[in-house]
């Protein structure tokens, strides 16, 4: 009867977090859906009338008022979200209004930035908030900010196992929480679903050849692999030194927004057109279809992002991060003798693989994006920058639980017998 009665309980706990996962995905398509209509228009908006530039400086004090007003000066971001998840601490519904507002703003006036930050942090107050409200308790509140952030993901950006296994990799550098995946992965599925059904189009990357899978092939993708954990490296730095810089230099939180929206403005003038500004999705379209870019574009890139985010403009850096490897591997890829554009989809990913930390989610968003023909690229490319990007990463909160150069594993068995 015991083993039974064990069974039976296993079963409903089974019902209640596969119920739970597809209403998180359901509202989490949702919430995708009404975000990219604002994010879109404000970026249109900035297509349509350039002289919306100058107004970033106002912009940049409009989004410190509101999150000064709503109590959330502490505010870090995507880090409040492994924070919850590794501690259970809650996340205030505040986050999801702020980060619509916030991050339509930044877009809207030229700001570099991305939008998975945005989509991280309202699926991550989605999930909490719903757990809070069902009154569960604090792991049920974990798993279900969890599926939030993969549901909002995976709507925002079409990739629904890319969305279900980076949030469980990107909370612990070593450590994939796979007792969560059944769960992100059907909040993924039912958010993307539900997007779809409300209109929204998933972004078709260009198809391109690939190079035969030979020994000098494989070199030069290591090389690749190389160049971007270098990158990735300088790309973290640049970003929190900015944010520490312009903090110990403009510690007033309005007129540091004032001051980056400025040098932002000055840079755009500098630089002689708007390429710059916001995410670089469109630079990436350009690349992968094997337009021209120029060669130091990566390192202007990485620039105009770093001033932005450290002063204080929202949206993310990991759509910046794919638009700076996009440009690297067009720029190394005919130094290589590799066709720019194959070049360009490799860095892309080995660019985000560095600065996240995550190798499975980052060979499976190129799977996703690119097909599984070049999975053995990707994975090299991958597999070597993120041993060389080393403890670097966007997020300072992020825990690293194993050293990447270190012989030492998980000892499940030791762990299981204990």
């Amino acid at each position: 009867m015991g083993m039974i009665k064990d069974r039976f309980l296993y079963l409903l706990s089974l019902v209640k977090w596969i119920l739970l996962a597809l209403v998180v995905g359901f509202l989490g398509g949702v919430l995708g859906f009404l975000f990219l209509q604002v994010f879109h228009a404000a970026v249109h908006a900035f297509g349509s009338y350039p002289w919306l530039l100058f107004l970033l400086p106002a912009a940049g004090l409009l989004i410190v008022f509101l999150y000064h007003v709503t109590h959330r000066d502490s505010d870090h971001g995507t880090n409040d979200m492994i924070t919850s998840v590794q501690s259970g601490s809650k996340i205030s519904s505040w986050v999801m209004p702020l980060m619509v507002v916030a991050t339509a703003l930044t877009h809207l006036c030229g700001g570099s930035a991305g939008k998975e930050g945005a989509a991280l942090q309202l699926g991550g107050s989605l999930g909490c908030s719903t757990a809070r409200l069902l009154r569960l308790d604090a792991d049920w509140q974990k798993t279900m900010t969890l599926c939030g952030m993969a549901a909002v993901f995976a709507a925002v950006f079409g990739t629904p196992l890319t969305a279900s296994i980076f949030v469980l990799e990107f909370i612990s550098v070593g450590v994939v929480l796979s007792s969560a995946f059944p769960a992100t992965l059907l909040s993924a599925f039912a958010a993307l679903s539900t997007a779809k059904l409300l209109g929204v189009e998933s972004e078709l990357y260009p198809a391109f050849s690939l190079p035969n899978p030979d020994a000098k092939t494989f070199l030069l993708v290591f090389l690749l692999g190389l160049a971007a954990g270098l990158a990735s490296i300088l790309f973290c730095l640049m970003l929190h030194g900015s944010e520490h810089f312009l903090g110990h230099f403009f510690k007033n939180k309005y007129l540091r927004a004032v001051i980056g929206g400025i040098l932002v403005i000055l840079l755009t003038l500098l630089v002689g057109n708007r390429e710059l500004n916001g995410s670089g999705q469109d630079v990436i379209f350009r690349v992968l279809e094997g337009g021209s870019i120029l060669p130091i574009f990566f390192l202007l890139k990485m620039l105009f992002t770093s001033i932005s985010i450290g002063s204080g403009y929202k949206g993310g850096e990991i759509v910046p991060t794919l638009c700076v490897g996009a440009t690297l591997g067009a720029a190394l890829g005919p130094i290589l003798g590799l066709d720019p554009v194959f070049a360009a989809a490799c860095c892309m990913l080995g660019l985000f693989c560095g600065v996240t930390n995550c190798v499975i989610a980052s060979i499976l968003l190129g799977a996703e994006l690119f097909g599984f023909e070049g999975v053995l690229f990707f994975a090299l490319v991958c597999g070597i920058s993120y041993a060389v990007s080393g403890n670097h990463s966007l997020y300072h909160t992020q825990t690293a639980l194993f050293s990447k150069a270190s012989a030492k594993i998980v000892d499940i068995f030791n762990r299981i017998t204990d």
